[in-house]
């Protein structure tokens, strides 16, 4: 019944979405998190202004808006009951009406995952991004996260970073779907690559953000405005990875690995 209700309330939802009428510019973005998530949408919003810039938080926490009005961002949606959520876009309506890019973000959910703001996704001209990084450094950097957040009072957002036989298998059939493929350790050492992928999207300032500080920003140092840089390819080596996440990765993905996450999960295992 639950199912029945929650699949009538985003089809009802997703009607009035649309008839919002949005930016034909959408770009949605997928992936877990500490893959570089807001790595990635700090970029392409460097790159869409020309220069580095931030966001204003609006009233709702997932709610945020670009200077002028040029780029509005909805983070994390899933989070936030539909409810909630569209409450706040129907308060900031106009804003998405007259934004030039909408971003839309989606952490920590299946390709399969249903949600009413995913309607503009399917519209002309949208661009599906997926968030890729090494398994082993995404599994690395959620272990760092939850000892960090466990070390503090009240456990902080830990439990937002467990990992699941479920979470894991969402990466890989994100990998195997026809969302564009964005690689966070290419992008961190390849000019090369930053500017194919621009160029693939219509875009061509390549300006590196600051570290994010989304979500307390990089665990594996005391700043978490932390310049990013190459060492973000070998988290693997400095946290270890709980053995149950590894087997979940060896018992069903060896196969799909890369061959760059074949050569970490040989040294992980030496």
């Amino acid at each position: 019944m639950r199912r029945i209700i929650r699949k009538a309330t985003h089809f009802i939802f997703g009607i009035i979405w649309i008839s919002i009428g949005k930016s034909p510019k959408v770009i949605y973005f997928a992936g877990m998190r500490r893959s570089g998530n807001h790595a990635c949408i700090n970029w392409l919003a460097n790159s869409i202004y020309g220069e580095k810039v931030g966001y204003k938080q609006l009233q709702h926490y997932l709610f945020r808006q670009f200077p002028g009005n040029k780029i509005f961002f909805i983070n994390s949606y899933a989070q936030e009951s539909a409810l909630s959520v569209f409450k706040f876009v129907l308060k900031y309506r106009k804003q998405i009406r007259n934004c030039e890019y909408l971003f839309l973000s989606l952490e920590d959910e299946p390709p399969q995952f249903s949600h009413f703001l995913q309607r503009a996704n399917n519209q002309t001209g949208a661009i599906k991004i997926h968030i890729n990084r090494s398994v082993f450094n995404m599994l690395s950097s959620r272990s760092k996260k939850i000892a960090v957040d466990e070390a503090k009072e009240g456990r902080g957002i830990a439990s937002n970073f467990a990992v699941s036989g479920d979470l894991i298998k969402g990466l890989f059939d994100y990998r195997r779907s026809d969302f564009i493929q964005w690689e966070y350790d290419q992008w961190l050492i390849s000019p090369e690559w930053r500017k194919d992928f621009l160029n693939s999207i219509g875009l061509s300032n390549d300006i590196i953000p600051d570290m994010s500080i989304e979500a307390g920003g990089s665990s594996f140092t005391a700043g978490s405005k932390e310049k990013l840089n190459i060492s973000g390819r070998s988290r693997y080596k400095i946290q270890a990875i709980p053995e149950a996440w590894l087997k979940i990765v060896e018992d069903n993905y060896k196969n799909e690995l890369t061959p760059e996450e074949q050569q970490h999960l040989l040294e992980i295992r030496s």
